[in-house]
């Protein structure tokens, strides 16, 4: 493709895609191979894809148009092609297809040079990765509805008067005896990650109060961030605390980059989220606390000896009423409460000129 089809175009092809193979309601192997076959032909990155599923979790879904109108029929080639995929295809599958071919004006032998297109295509993609390719329909309904299938071999014992021979078709290797190819991880996981983005915004939008709901509101969590999906709340025993060094006993030194580091790379999924929220993003990683100071509002977090990143230290402790010193192994720190939570809430807010949340809402210690 030219450099012209635009990151939002290929959003939009990859959104309408996906819209007709999961009109059905399956959720088929051969879908998803050809969907990845199609990914690929159209340089479609991680975050085409994640935008393309954030596009049908708003709700429904309309097929959309990419600006190039060959893009536009090429579009409909593919969406025909993953309608025969899974070997049946549907009104629910053809209806949008026949509807966007209409406004696009395709008459009916485009559109069944189109379809005998994709179904070329499809054998393509199925034989190359190993599926039988008997199982896929050659008829399809209404708008894309294409030449019959070619008749089948004659019998074995020929009728009076006899046919003539069928012309042998190119041999092709036993289903049985190719290795199967199943689609990538990476095609799977992008497509979990984005059925949690889709799912965060539906509760986002049905929750009665939306600007605390990303913070936490309604659970027993809480998050500095403004991002459930970040997956660094502010409580005991969260990974992102131990990101730092000990500057002495008592005093523990905070990694800015490390901790904004894990945010951005926790949050790749969400960036097309509408109610993310970067400025306060930023704001909230200046806001947070250079030091924790322990015997403030911060406490040594135990460790065993051995643990990657440890280091002994010494502290106070009351034994029967008298203070003694002991060595103890720590590894970070964890917050007591969650009142410096909420003043760097309330500090990142302000810097960014972003709504800050309900603090009522959210659960903590006062």
């Amino acid at each position: 493709m030219k450099d012209s089809f635009t990151h939002a175009d290929k959003a939009t092809y990859l959104a309408n895609v996906l819209s007709v193979a999961k009109a059905d309601g399956k959720d088929a192997r051969e879908e998803a191979l050809v969907f990845q076959a199609i990914a690929e032909r159209i340089g479609a990155e991680q975050r085409h894809f994640m935008a393309a599923r954030s596009l049908l979790g708003q709700g429904t879904y309309s097929l959309g148009y990419v600006h190039s109108r060959q893009r536009r029929l090429d579009n409909v080639h593919d969406m025909v092609m993953i309608a025969l995929a899974d070997g049946t295809i549907d009104a629910a599958e053809s209806k949008p297809i026949e509807s966007f071919a209409a406004q696009l004006q395709v008459s009916q032998a485009d559109m069944d040079a189109l379809v005998e297109g994709a179904r070329k295509d499809l054998d393509r993609v199925l034989t190359r990765a190993g599926e039988s390719t008997s199982r896929h329909p050659f008829d399809s309904p209404g708008a894309i509805e294409a030449s019959p299938a070619p008749p089948p071999l004659p019998p074995l014992e020929p009728e009076t008067p006899p046919e003539p021979p069928a012309l042998e078709t190119p041999s092709r290797p036993d289903p049985d005896e190719v290795e199967k190819e199943e689609p990538p991880e990476e095609i799977t996981a992008i497509m979990a990650e984005a059925a949690g983005v889709e799912a965060c915004i539906r509760a986002h939008d049905a929750s009665d109060e939306s600007d605390s709901y990303c913070f936490g509101a309604g659970s027993d969590s809480i998050n500095t961030w403004g991002c459930r999906l970040a997956k660094m709340d502010w409580e005991i025993d969260a990974e992102w605390f131990e990101l730092g060094a000990w500057r002495d006993d008592s005093t523990f030194e905070f990694d800015r980059d490390a901790i904004l580091e894990k945010l951005h790379a926790n949050l790749e999924a969400a960036r097309i989220c509408p109610h993310l929220r970067e400025p306060y993003i930023e704001a909230a990683i200046k806001a947070l606390p250079a030091i924790a100071s322990i015997w403030g509002r911060w406490t040594h977090r135990r460790a065993t000896v051995g643990t990657p990143g440890a280091r002994p230290v010494t502290v106070n402790e009351y034994v029967h009423g008298v203070s003694v010193s002991v060595r103890r192994v720590v590894r970070g720190v964890d917050p007591i409460g969650r009142r410096e939570a909420i003043k760097l809430i309330v500090r990142a807010s302000k810097r960014s000129d972003t709504p800050a949340p309900v603090i009522e809402l959210l659960a903590f210690e006062k």
